[in-house]
Order: structure tokens, then sequence, then C-alpha cells
């Protein structure tokens, strides 16, 4: 596989792999309009706290733990944010409204950007989202919000907690189908966030951006489902190269990317951890980690990686979508492989 080919791969799992999704990129796209004093409180939230971490100066460590098969897994990250740029571990997240980027030693490689990529896809459609006051978290006072799915017997899905001072995200924890936590993160502040006094720039220092250009997702053509798995609806494209697209799904509440180009997948230039898995015939990899579920496949010439930080569940029901598979079974295969226990190195 040319260097080309496996930029799809890298760029989309190293947000994944080091787990920085859970801060900045774990709220999806902006959410649309809720009816309801409950959901128009929520939606604020979750708006404000998409940009609250890179507008505030503070260090913190990130307590992630989370579900792989039958064992429960932990990580800390250290964190601190300064001037617009947040620091995760190894890695460094950039943004601002409208936009979130992630460096590495090869380039910036954007995670979205461009109001085509927030949709106002409404998250009431798809949730009943609570709002409960006066909640301490750590010494700090506090709003909770809780997404209950509508239907399917109304399970539970998220706890997201955020400051009140400044619209950091706290906590979020998010539930699987038996409304057991699958997946918690808590951010412990070491610093009285203040706000940033430093100039804000998005300008991107020390290495080169990776090419890409933002599209109307009216003109992308019926090269991508416009609706995928469980309410997900298409609210970005970006064309990456000559040959490569990204897109962007969105349920108000959460994101999935999906990544594409041309070229054959070089299985052992994949990153390390994951295993092996067939779906429905096809050959792919999937990993599992504190931001969520990774596949990457290949099909018909063309590379894919979707990343998503939703149940795997949910996972299963996009991929049999993005697969267009009508097979007996299907379903079920996918929901088997992605939901089995499997070792991470």
């Amino acid at each position: 596989m040319s260097r080309d080919a496996r930029r799809p791969v890298r760029g989309a799992m190293l947000l994944f792999v080091l787990g920085l999704g859970a801060l900045v990129a774990g709220l999806g796209a902006p959410t649309g309009r809720a009816s309801g004093s409950d959901a128009e409180q929520a939606r604020s939230l979750l708006e404000r706290a998409r940009s609250a971490a890179l507008r505030y100066d503070f260090d913190a460590v990130i307590v992630m733990t989370w579900q792989d098969g039958a064992r429960s897994r932990t990580r800390r990250v250290e964190a601190s944010a300064r001037a617009g740029v947040l620091r995760l571990g190894d890695g460094e997240v950039l943004g601002d409204a409208d936009q979130r980027v992630v460096g590495s030693d090869d380039g910036w490689h954007v995670l979205w950007e461009g109001k085509v990529a927030h949709g106002g896809v409404d998250p009431a459609r798809k949730y009943l989202l609570r709002v409960r006051e006066d909640v301490d978290w750590d010494g700090r006072a506090a709003t909770r919000v809780i997404a209950v799915r509508r239907g399917h017997g109304n399970p539970v899905r998220e706890r997201l907690t955020f400051d009140d001072e400044t619209g950091l995200l706290l906590r979020r924890v998010q539930f699987d189908d038996d409304e057991e936590v699958w997946r918690d993160m808590q951010v412990m502040l070491a610093s009285v966030p203040v706000a940033s006094t430093t100039p804000h720039s998005t300008d991107l220092p020390g290495r080169e951006p990776r090419g890409h250009a933002v599209l109307s997702v009216a003109d992308v053509g019926v090269d991508a489902p416009r609706r995928l798995g469980d309410g997900f609806e298409l609210t970005g494209a970006y064309r990456r190269g000559s040959d490569g697209m990204q897109w962007y799904y969105s349920d108000g509440l959460h994101g999935i990317s999906v990544f594409e180009r041309d070229g054959d997948l070089a299985w052992d230039e994949l990153p390390e951890g994951g295993r092996d898995v067939a779906m429905a015939g096809t050959d792919a990899h999937l990993y599992t980690n504190a931001a969520g579920t990774g596949v990457v496949w290949a099909s018909d010439g063309r590379v894919y990686t979707l990343v998503s930080e939703i149940p795997s569940l949910e996972v299963a029901g996009v991929i049999a979508d993005l697969a267009d598979g009508d097979e007996p079974g299907m379903l079920e295969e996918v929901t088997r492989f992605v939901t089995a226990p499997f070792s991470w190195s």
C-alpha cells in the first residue's frame, strides 16, 4: 500500500488509538434545536462544552475506564490547555468553534471543519434529555444531562456532567443496552481553569497541514449514504487529496467519521492492538479503547476506516449499512464480531 493509501488509516486512527476523543471530539457535532426546557438547556450545555476546553487554560488528569469484552481497563492521560491548544498525552488538538485538528509527526489531520459538519441534527429526535442541576463534582458546582434513548425500552445511554463556571465536560458515563457502564471518562482538574488571555489562533504551528477541502453535503452525489444505523445523518463531507474522502455523521449527540481512499490495505502496517475479524465475508481489523470503536477494512480497491465513540451494537448497525449487506444473518454476524471479547496489547 502506498503512503497516500495509508493516510486515511493513519490519520483516522491517530486520535482513536491515543484516546484523545474523550474531551474534545467526544461530543460529536454541535446539536440542532431541541424542544422543551430540559432539551433546550441540554443543547446549550453541549454547545458550550464543545469549545470550553479551547477557551480556558488548565491542567488536568483524564481517567478513562472502559469495558474490553469481559475485562475492565483504565487509562490515565495528562492534559493541559493553553491558548486554544489542548495537549493530551503525546498528542495535540487545535481548534475553534468550526474546526478541530489533531497533530502528529507527519502533519496536522483535520477531524472536522466548517459549518457543514454541524448539520443541525436535533438530539431530541433520538434521546429524551433530562437536566439535573446543583450537582457537586470534586468540589465544583456542576449540571448533569441524562440522555435516554427513546423507545427500545427507554434505556439510559449517557450521563454528562458539565462545570457550571466554565462549561467544561467533567464526566461522561456511557451505558450499553443492559444499562451497564461500558465507558467512563472523568476529568480531574489539577488547576483552576482561567480564561485564556493569549490571542487565539488556528494557525498550525511547526507541521504542514494535510490537504483537504470542505464540501457541501448537497453536492456530494450518491457516494455516501445519507443516513446510517440508528438515526445518524450525513452532516459533513471532506475531500482529502485527489482520491480520498471523509464522511461525518451525527445523531445530535454522537459523531461517526468514515474515511475512504483508493488503495490496498497493508495489514502489517496497521497500528498495534485490536484483532482481525470477518465481516460478512470481508476481512477487517477491529479496535476498541476508551475513545470508542475503530474498524478498518478494504473493498473494491478502496480502504475504509470507521471511528466513533458510539456503543458497539450501534457500530454493528452502521457497518451493516456501509457494507450494503442484505444477506440473511449479516447484522447478527457483524454484531457478534464487534461485541466479542478480545485482547488489547
